[in-house]
C-alpha cells in the first residue's frame, strides 16, 4: 500500500488496520519520507524545498510533512503493532525517479517558465523527486508490521499500552552509556 500519505488522521488509520486485522496477521506498507526542515544540510538548494512542501500541498498529502525517517514505524507500534521491520528501498526506485527525471525535466522547466507548477504537480514531483533522492533528503521505505498473537503479553500487561521506550525502533532507542 503507498496511500497511507493521504490519510487526514493517519493514527486513526492505523487504528483501524490494527482493528481489522486478525491476530497474526500482518500489514505491509511502502512510503516516502523526508527529512524534517531543521535536519536539511547547508547549502540545501531553496526551489527542493519549496517544490516538496507545494507537491504536499497540491496532491493531499497531508500526512507526508510527519514521515521523517523511523516516524511511521514508531507510529505502527504505538498502535500495538509488533515485529515492526523497516527496509530502505530508495536505490531500488533510483532508476525509476531518474527516468521521469529525464522524461519531465523540459516540459518542468516550461512549467516553471509559466508559473504552471500547481496544475502539473506530477512533473514536479518526478523532476524534484530524483534531485531530493540524490541529496538522500528523502527516500523510500518498506514497512511490514504484525498484530500480535494475544491481546495480553505473558505478565497480563494490554499489549498496546507499553510504555513508548519499551517499544522503540532500534534506530530510535538511546544509547547505553
Amino acid at each position: 500500500m503507498e496511500t497511507f500519505v493521504h490519510a487526514r488522521e493517519p493514527e486513526q488509520v492505523l487504528s483501524e488496520f490494527f482493528r481489522i486485522l486478525k491476530p497474526g496477521g500482518s500489514i505491509a506498507m511502502h512510503e516516502y519520507w523526508h527529512l524534517d526542515d531543521d535536519e536539511l544540510p547547508p547549502g540545501t538548494p531553496t526551489d527542493l524545498i519549496e517544490s516538496s512542501k507545494r507537491i504536499d500541498g497540491e496532491s493531499a498529502m497531508p500526512t507526508d510533512r510527519r514521515l521523517r525517517k523511523g516516524v511511521l514505524q514508531q507510529m505502527l507500534m504505538d498502535q500495538g503493532f509488533v515485529e515492526v521491520v523497516e527496509k530502505d528501498l530508495s536505490r531500488n526506485i533510483a532508476p525509476t525517479l531518474l527516468l521521469f527525471y529525464v522524461l519531465g525535466y523540459i516540459p518542468y522547466l516550461i512549467i516553471c517558465f509559466f508559473g504552471l507548477q500547481a496544475w502539473f504537480v506530477n512533473t514536479e514531483a518526478g523532476v524534484q523527486g530524483y534531485r531530493g533522492l540524490k541529496r538522500h533528503l528523502w527516500g523510500y521505505s518498506a514497512m511490514k508490521a504484525k498484530k500480535p498473537l494475544k491481546k495480553f503479553d505473558d505478565f497480563g500487561e494490554d499489549v498496546r499500552s507499553r510504555r513508548n521506550e519499551d517499544r522503540q525502533p532500534p534506530s530510535m532507542r538511546p544509547r547505553p552509556s
